[in-house]
């Protein structure tokens, strides 16, 4: 003979609420951010060593001669003669074209980044989080569930049915009243399509940040200068002067910065248009307590 049970359809929870959840481990699946906006980026980084690979460097240099011819003769205040006249001639031109100069080194030092506004979206194919075996597990000391809607809750009963376990639909007779739970589990958690409207950070601070290696691809830099030498007057008539133009090009295949630390401030971080699906995975909660259970209908098994 087989046992009574009691089903409940169209049952549904107005707020659950004091619950501890346990989870073995997170995956959360893909993760899309349409705009992440920090304002006032900063960071601030040392780095131990650098290096520049395959480095090249070119030198520039032009020199130039200048000159300016001044004279005038009067005679009984009347100028009889004058002469003014000012140009220069190119002394040298050289372009030593690129030269190797292999792998060089850069020393110890400092690397800050200040941006006023940077807008960037954010694309994840998934993100995973499973401690390991001496790690505690992952812990939500506390989570409130509203409005949660059970097709059907089945009791089993220990009395023996009376008729095979026919049900019988029955209007409830009790109000609503407060449930409390003791254990549940479950082995996985599923949800798709969860959108957050946008919400903002601020003051965000990411203090003992260590990064092994920053690479950027195909640098180039380049520096001149331009210096002039003091006037040489022969005679107040002619004066002559030098100017020496120094033009350095370097480019490189790659710069390495290895041993980074620092820290990334931000003074307010907004984000918006999140998407993601959610899946947890070896679920318990403890000590659940659920106020307001109503129950429309009982289906009583005879």
């Amino acid at each position: 003979m087989s046992n009574q049970s009691i089903s409940i359809n169209d049952t549904s929870i107005e707020l659950a609420k004091g619950l501890k959840i346990s989870m073995g481990s997170l995956e959360i699946t893909p993760v899309e951010i349409d705009e992440i906006s920090l304002s006032n980026f900063k960071s601030d980084f040392t780095y131990g060593s650098g290096i520049l690979k395959n480095a090249k460097m070119k030198f520039e240099i032009d020199i130039h001669m200048h000159y300016s011819i001044g004279l005038r003769i009067k005679v009984f205040g009347k100028t009889v003669f004058k002469i003014s006249e000012s140009g220069s001639v190119n002394l040298l031109s050289f372009n030593s074209g690129f030269i190797d100069v292999n792998d060089a080194t850069i020393s110890p030092g400092k690397m800050k980044i200040n941006i006023p506004q940077l807008n960037l979206k954010f694309k994840s194919d998934s993100l995973k989080i499973s401690p390991g075996k001496s790690d505690p597990p992952i812990v939500a000391d506390e989570m409130n569930m509203k409005k949660v809607e059970m097709a059907e809750t089945v009791i089993p009963r220990d009395m023996p049915a009376l008729f095979g376990g026919s049900v019988i639909p029955v209007q409830n007779p009790l109000e609503p009243q407060d449930v409390s739970v003791c254990d549940i589990s479950m082995n996985e958690f599923t949800t798709l399509g969860i959108r957050l409207p946008p919400f903002e950070l601020t003051n965000l601070v990411m203090t003992d940040m260590h990064i092994d290696t920053v690479i950027s691809d195909e640098f180039a830099t380049t520096a001149s200068v331009q210096r002039n030498s003091p006037q040489l007057n022969l005679f107040k008539i002619v004066k002559l002067w030098a100017s020496v133009n120094v033009k350095t090009t370097m480019k490189t295949d790659k710069v390495e910065l290895h041993d980074l630390n620092g820290k990334i401030m931000t003074d307010k971080t907004q984000m918006s248009g999140m998407n993601m699906a959610l899946k947890i995975k070896d679920i318990k909660i403890n000590n659940m307590e659920i106020d307001n259970f109503d129950a429309k209908e009982l289906g009583i098994g005879l």
